[in-house]
């Protein structure tokens, strides 16, 4: 009965919002028959999976602003969405909370902004996902310095050249315990040259009020200085202000450049030491390479070497290797076959992982695939790892989809 309740109560919602604002809806479904044998427990069998799910934007076109004289108010509502989802026997109510901006206008570009607050993160050197990882959280970059506001606006003006002054607070003014009454300040900065380049940057200082403060600079530059040549570099710098001492820093630059829609290439190199006190400089390097010259076929190729500088050093160097191939044969407009490949290695571990298999879309709305999976690369931290062969034999499915 709840679930029955839930259900009616989303579909009022969603009519009203419909009638309301007349808002598209978007309405998708899956469900899946997979048969599959683990070479490892020798287990095999049958699995049934169905999902749905009815989003719709609670703003039409997804957002809506007003404001438009000399001097005015302005408030933009974007992202609100409200949905229905549900597997085989349940449904559930989710959505996204989206955003709204809020703002007062001024001539020459100009604006304070009261929503949403100002954010004081820097974090423009961004570490590299190895190659073989299957997910991969950027825990390496720095984010400098540590400052958390509760609230605050920001001065600033849009355009090619582009600033925000900002100033927030650590706490607000009707907490029931007693607070620290700390502020901070910052100002983000940006120049467009163009299609040619672009560079932004961001000073931050605070918390006022605290015994020590921090400071924190960064800065971001990307450029296409010829057809299909994208470079990126970065910087970060914490600094500890009672004693003048860097206490966090490090860097990024990546190239990545096509050529005349044959191959692809990309190189980069990470360096930072996020404490500098305490952790060991990081030094990581990776080489990407890909085929473009056939429609339909993707190929992909790519080494990582990480954390060059470890102490002690390993042994041999921790050095990854991976890469990919698939090639979709169409058949009609909308059927296909697709065989595909993908595994990596990693030399200090010893660890390879494969997944090979064949996808074929032969009917409309009907996909069926056959899958071998063995072995299991590392993930965040790249070391580690289950090896394919003796650790794990694999497991073969087969599966069935039907999506709308």
């Amino acid at each position: 009965m709840k679930k029955a309740i839930v259900l009616l109560l989303a579909l009022a919602l969603i009519g009203g919002a419909v009638f309301a604002q007349d808002a598209a809806y978007t309405l998708t479904g899956e469900a899946s028959l997979t048969w599959g044998y683990d070479l490892n427990s020798e287990n095999h069998g049958f699995t049934n999976a169905a999902t749905a799910s009815l989003e719709f934007p609670l703003v039409a076109a997804d957002s809506a602003t007003a404001g438009e004289e000399a001097i005015t108010g302005y408030i933009a509502i974007e992202d609100f969405e409200l949905g229905v989802s549900g597997t085989d026997d349940e449904f559930a109510l989710d959505g996204s909370t989206g955003s709204v901006t809020a703002k007062i206008l001024f001539p020459s570009a100009l604006y304070l902004q009261i929503a949403s607050a100002p954010d004081f993160e820097i974090n423009n050197a961004k570490s590299f996902a190895p190659w073989v990882a299957d997910e991969f959280d950027d825990d390496n970059g720095l984010v400098a310095p540590d400052l958390s506001p509760n609230g605050g606006f920001s001065f600033g003006m849009d355009g090619d050249f582009s600033f925000a002054v900002k100033v927030a607070s650590s706490n607000a003014h009707d907490a029931s315990d007693e607070q620290a009454n700390e502020y901070m300040v910052g100002m983000d900065f940006g120049y467009k040259l163009g299609e040619i380049a672009n560079i932004s940057g961001s000073l931050l200082y605070g918390n006022l009020g605290a015994d020590a403060n921090d400071f924190g600079f960064g800065v971001k530059g990307t450029s296409t200085p010829i057809e299909a040549l994208d470079l990126a570099v970065g910087f970060d710098l914490a600094m500890a202000m009672a004693t003048a001492t860097t206490t966090g820093f490090d860097a990024m630059f990546t190239a990545d450049y096509a050529l005349a829609d044959l191959v692809s290439f990309g190189a980069g190199v990470y360096y930072g030491k996020a404490d500098a006190s305490a952790d060991a400089s990081r030094l990581d390097a990776k080489a990407r390479m890909g085929l473009l010259a056939v429609e339909n076929l993707t190929f992909e190729a790519g080494v990582d070497l990480w954390d060059l500088l470890a102490d002690p050093a390993n042994n041999p160097m921790l050095v990854l290797i991976g890469g990919k191939a698939s090639y979709k044969a169409m058949l009609s407009d909308a059927t296909y076959i697709k065989p595909y490949a993908e595994g990596g290695y990693e030399l200090n571990d010893e660890v390879a992982a494969l997944s090979v298999g064949l996808e074929a879309v032969l009917f409309p709305m009907v996909t069926f695939t056959v899958d071998y999976t063995a072995g299991e690369l590392a993930t965040d931290d790249v070391t580690g790892g289950t090896n394919m062969g003796d650790d794990d034999k694999g497991v073969f499915t087969f599966v069935t989809t039907i999506a709308y």
